[in-house]
């Protein structure tokens, strides 16, 4: 697992369920449309990345919709 020399990790659990935890993300804002945090929590690591020092950037942007098709409901 990687370390976070300073800062906060960006995943913080924001509930429990009978299932277990429940994680979300604390991101830091970058820009109007932009927000990053890194965590030691990881997902998804391949094989060859095991037992080495990770960690893992979460990143949420906003693009604008430039389809022709109407945007999805959410």
């Amino acid at each position: 697992m990687g370390k976070i020399l300073s800062g906060s990790d960006a995943a913080k659990q924001i509930g429990t369920t009978k299932a277990g935890p429940v994680w979300g993300f604390d991101l830091e804002k970058v820009g109007a449309d932009f927000e990053l945090g890194f965590t030691q929590r990881i997902g998804l690591l391949e094989k060859p990345f095991e037992g080495h020092p990770v960690l893992q950037l979460e990143f949420q942007a906003k693009v604008p919709w430039l389809l022709l098709e109407a945007e999805p409901e959410t």
